[in-house]
C-alpha cells in the first residue's frame, strides 16, 4: 500500500508504527472518521427523543468525510515498482513526528473535531422539531467534551512545538494552529450561551447560531488547511491532493443546510428582551460571549487574509503576529475583566456582599502588581494587562475557596477554568515580552558566559548505536549548582534530513531553553569526510569516505585507479514470504585489465537492519558499502571507504546554539491542567443530563 510505504518502516517502535496511521492527510481523515463513528455509538443511545433527526444529521457529517476518503483513497497500491525490485522497507515517519506527542495529540484533536458535529446535529434537530429548549440540556455534556478535548489538543500541540522544534515558542499564529483555535473559541462561547439559556430562559437564537457556527468553522478550517490555498503561508499546511472541490462542496452544503433551517424557523424562535441592569451576571455573560466572538473573528480574518487578498492583489498577502497580538491584547483585557467581575454578580444585580469581598481581592491584586513591577514590568500597557488578569485570577480563586468551604466543591468547574485561563494569560505576556535570547558558538572544552550562565560544550554522546547524537552542554547557573543539558542533532537516514531538538531545563520561575543550530565536528577528521550521523560509523579507524554517490544501474565512477559500476541487485536470499528481506548490491570494479564483482549486502536479521560492507580484493583495504536504496527508480547510495586518506590538522569542535530564558512559561502548562480539571468537573456535574430529556 502506498500510504503504508510512505509513512512507516520496520525500524519504528510500536507506538510510532501505530501513529503512522495518522501520519499523512489520508490517514488523518480516516482517524477523524473513526473518532466520529466511536462518538456516534453513545450518541445513538443518549439522543433520546432527538434520535432520528440527530443521527440523520450526524451521519451526514461522517458521510462527508467518507466521500473525501473515496476521492483520496488511503488504500491505493504503490506505483512505479519494477519487476525485479520491491521495497524492502518503507520511507518512514517524518523524524519530527517521531515524538510521544504524535501518539496522543492527533487522536485527542480529532475527537474534538468529531465531537463538534454533535451540538451541530442537536441544534439542527431542534430547529427541525421546533423544540428550542430541551436540546440545551441534552447537548451540554457534549459541548463540554468538545471544549475539553479540543482545548487539551491545542495546548498539547503548543507544548510539542515548544519542546521539539527548537524555535523557542509554543504558538506562531500559523493557519493550522488557528484552524483549531477558532472553533474552540466558538464552542467556549456556546458553553456560556447554554448556561445563559438555562439560567435566564433566553438567548435561544444566539445558541443555535453558535452551535451551527462552531461546526461550520471546523469545515471552513479544513478547507483552508487541506485544499492547498495556504500552502505558501503555513509551515505545516497540507498540500492539495485533489480534494479541493469536495471540501468546497462540504462547506457549501452544510452552510446552506444551516441557513435554510435557521431562516425557516427564525421568526418562531422565542426571543425575550431582558431588563437586567448592566452590573449583572447576565450582561457580563453576554459581554464575555461577545469578546470570544470578536477574538474568533480577528483570528478568522487574519487566517483568511491570503484568500481575501486574492480578490484584488496579484500576489496574496498574509498578516503577521503583530496583527493578532495588537487586537487580541485589548480584547483579552476586556475578557479578563469580565471573568474577574462575574463571581461578584448574580443574574439580576451585584451580589449583596460584593463590596465586602472585593476588598481582600483588591488587596491581593495590588500586592501581585507590586511584585510585577519589582520583577521588571514598567510600561503602562503591561501593568494594565497584569492588573486585570491578576484581578481575574484572585477573584475566581476567592470564589473557589468560598464554594469549597460551603461543601459545594463540585460546582467550582467554571471558576477553576477561569483561574487556569488567567495563569495562561500571565504567561503569554511574561514569556513573550520579558524573555531573553542569545546565539552563541560554544568551542569544545572552553567555557562561555551566556545570559548569566556558564556553558561548556563537552562533546557528542551516542550511548547506543540506535540513539540520536546528543550535544553535551555543561551548565553552571549563578547559584553554582551544575547540571548537564543534552540537545539532540542528527541526520535521518531515510530522508537525509537534519533534525535538531532542544533541551529544556525548567525552574519555578523560568525555563532555560537550549536549541542546537549548527555543529562543526573536530577538524582532525579524514579529508574524505566523516560519518558523524550514520549507523554505518567508521570512526576511529583512520581514513574516511573516499567517494559517495547515488547511482543508477549502469552508472560508473572513478576513484584512484579503479572504475566502479553499479550492476544491479542480488535477490537470491530475498524471500518476503519467509520473512527474509536480505539482498546484495552488485558492483563491478575494473582495475587494469581485471574486472571484479564486489557485493555489499543488506540483512534484516532478527534485530536491527545490518549493512555488511565488501572489501575490494588486493586494493589495500578499500571497501564498498551502501546507504539509502530507492524503490522508485532502483538507485542506490554507494560509499567507498579508504582507510589511507590523510588526516587534517587538529581543531576543536564547535557547536552553535540558541539560548533563551522563558519567564513564567510553566504557568501555561499549569493553567492548561487547571482548565482541563475545571471542564472535567463541569462534565461530571452534568453527566446525568445527557439522557434526561424525554417526550
Amino acid at each position: 500500500l502506498a500510504y503504508v510505504y510512505a509513512y512507516s518502516d520496520n525500524s519504528l517502535p510500536m507506538e510510532y508504527l501505530i501513529s503512522s496511521f495518522w501520519g499523512g492527510q489520508e490517514g488523518s481523515f480516516l482517524l477523524w472518521t473513526l473518532c466520529g463513528v466511536l462518538l456516534g455509538l453513545p450518541l445513538l443511545r443518549f439522543a433520546k427523543l432527538y434520535e432520528t433527526r440527530v443521527m440523520f444529521i450526524y451521519n451526514l457529517t461522517i458521510l462527508s468525510l467518507i466521500l473525501l476518503l473515496v476521492k483520496q483513497d488511503p488504500f491505493l497500491f504503490h506505483e512505479g515498482l519494477t519487476v525485479d525490485f520491491l521495497p524492502m522497507d518503507g520511507a518512514g515517519l517524518n523524524p519530527l513526528l517521531q515524538n510521544p506527542w504524535m501518539v496522543i495529540h492527533p487522536p485527542v484533536m480529532f475527537i474534538g473535531y468529531a465531537s463538534l458535529a454533535i451540538p451541530f446535529a442537536f441544534a439542527l434537530a431542534a430547529l427541525w422539531m421546533r423544540r428550542y429548549d430541551d436540546w440545551v440540556k441534552v447537548s451540554m455534556p457534549w459541548v463540554l467534551i468538545s471544549v475539553g478535548t479540543l482545548g487539551t489538543a491545542i495546548m498539547m500541540g503548543g507544548y510539542w512545538a515548544y519542546e521539539t522544534l527548537g524555535w523557542g515558542g509554543y504558538w506562531g499564529w500559523d493557519p493550522v494552529e488557528n484552524a483549531s483555535l477558532v472553533p474552540w473559541l466558538a464552542t467556549v462561547a456556546l458553553t456560556h450561551g447554554l448556561l445563559l439559556q438555562r439560567g435566564r430562559n433566553r438567548f435561544r437564537r444566539l445558541n443555535l447560531v453558535l452551535a451551527v457556527s462552531a461546526y461550520l468553522l471546523v469545515v471552513y478550517a479544513t478547507f483552508l488547511t487541506r485544499s492547498g490555498v495556504l500552502s505558501d503561508f503555513s509551515v505545516h499546511s497540507f498540500v492539495d491532493l485533489g480534494i479541493s472541490g469536495w471540501l468546497v462542496f462540504n462547506m457549501i452544503f452544510f452552510l446552506l443546510l444551516s441557513i435554510a433551517l435557521l431562516t425557516l424557523r427564525w421568526r418562531e424562535i422565542p426571543a425575550e428582551v431582558g431588563e437586567e441592569p448592566f452590573i449583572s451576571r447576565t450582561i457580563f455573560f453576554v459581554l464575555g460571549i461577545v469578546m470570544l466572538i470578536l477574538i474568533g473573528l480577528v483570528v478568522v480574518f487574519g487566517t483568511s487574509a491570503p484568500l481575501i487578498t486574492r480578490l484584488w492583489m496579484e500576489t496574496p498577502a498574509q498578516v503577521g503576529p503583530d496583527f493578532y497580538n495588537g487586537l487580541g491584547f485589548w480584547l483579552a483585557i476586556v475578557l479578563a475583566a469580565v471573568l474577574g467581575a462575574t463571581p461578584f454578580l448574580s443574574w439580576h444585580r451585584a451580589r449583596k456582599d460584593a463590596g465586602k469581598k472585593l476588598i481582600p481581592v483588591g488587596v491581593v491584586t495590588v500586592v501581585l502588581i507590586v511584585v510585577a513591577i519589582i520583577s521588571g514590568a514598567r510600561d503602562w500597557r503591561s501593568l494594565l494587562y497584569f492588573a486585570v488578569v491578576f484581578f481575574c485570577i484572585v477573584g475566581n480563586g476567592w470564589a473557589i475557596i468560598e464554594k469549597v468551604r460551603s461543601n459545594v466543591w463540585r460546582r467550582i468547574g467554571g471558576e477553576l477554568t477561569h483561574v487556569g485561563l488567567g495563569l495562561m494569560m500571565v504567561a503569554f505576556v511574561a514569556s513573550g515580552w520579558f524573555d531573553a535570547e542569545a546565539k552563541v558558538r560554544l568551542i569544545e572544552g572552553e567555557a562561555a558566559e551566556v545570559l548569566g550562565y556558564t556553558m561548556t560544550f563537552a562533546g557528542v554522546d551516542k550511548p547506543t548505536p540506535t540513539s540520536h547524537d546528543a550535544m553535551v552542554v555543561e551548565v553552571t547557573p549563578p547559584n553554582g549548582t551544575q547540571f548537564t543539558m543534552r540537545p539532540l542533532m542528527w541526520v535521518n537516514e531515510k530522508s537525509n534530513q537534519l533534525v535538531a531538538s532542544p533541551d529544556i531545563r525548567s525552574f519555578f520561575l523560568k525555563d532555560l531553553y537550549v536549541a542546537p543550530i549548527q555543529f562543526d565536528p573536530r577538524e582532525d577528521a579524514p579529508v574524505g569526510g566523516r560519518l558523524v550521523f550514520s549507523k554505518v560509523e567508521l570512526l576511529g579507524l583512520g581514513g574516511g569516505i573516499g567517494r559517495q554517490a547515488v547511482m543508477k544501474r549502469g552508472e560508473s565512477l572513478d576513484y584512484k585507479d579503479l572504475k566502479v559500476t553499479f550492476v544491479g541487485f542480488d535477490l537470491s536470499d530475498f524471500d518476503l514470504e519467509a520473512g527474509k528481506a536480505d539482498f546484495g548490491v552488485v558492483f563491478n570494479v575494473e582495475r587494469d585489465d581485471e574486472t571484479l564483482e564486489v557485493v555489499p549486502r543488506y540483512s534484516q536479521g532478527r534485530g536491527e537492519p545490518l549493512i555488511i560492507p565488501a572489501v575490494i580484493p588486493e586494493s589495500g583495504g578499500l571497501s564498498l558499502s551502501i546507504g539509502k536504496v530507492s524503490s522508485d527508480d532502483g538507485s542506490v547510495q554507494m560509499r567507498l571507504f579508504d582507510p589511507f586518506l590523510p588526516e587534517a590538522p587538529t581543531q576543536p569542535a564547535g557547536f552553535v546554539v540558541d539560548v533563551s530564558t522563558k519567564p513564567l512559561i510553566s504557568l501555561i502548562w499549569i493553567g492548561t491542567l487547571l482548565m482541563i480539571a475545571g471542564v472535567f468537573l463541569a462534565i461530571m456535574l452534568r453527566r446525568h443530563e445527557v439522557g434526561s430529556v424525554v417526550g
